[in-house]
């Protein structure tokens, strides 16, 4: 599963959000992922989570995220096969109690 999501990751993201994940999966905080990029600590923010549209709302009335790392990655992984079969096994085999 690690080696699907590394390969979304790099076939996906732009240059810098690779940057940020990386740094960011290796143990670093956003603060810290922001000092080594010269950046400030909301810019890594938004480059994971997105930016925040408080005007406008969905339909449970929260306001609206758009764009990320996050919103990116967890659209690729839903529609991906590779992973999608590598999650049925699991599923399998928790369902067949083997954990």
């Amino acid at each position: 599963l690690r080696t699907e999501l590394w390969r979304i990751i790099e076939d996906n993201l732009t240059p810098r959000q690779k940057q940020v994940v990386k740094l960011y999966a290796s143990g670093l905080t956003q603060i810290e992922v922001a000092k080594k990029l010269g950046v400030n600590q909301s810019s890594i923010t938004k480059c994971i989570y997105g930016n925040v549209d408080y005007k406008n709302k969905d339909s449970k009335g929260k306001p609206i995220a758009y764009g990320g790392i996050k919103m990116r990655l967890d659209k690729i992984v839903k529609e991906d096969p590779k992973v999608n079969e590598i999650l049925n096994r699991i599923a399998d085999i928790r369902d067949n109690g083997f954990f």
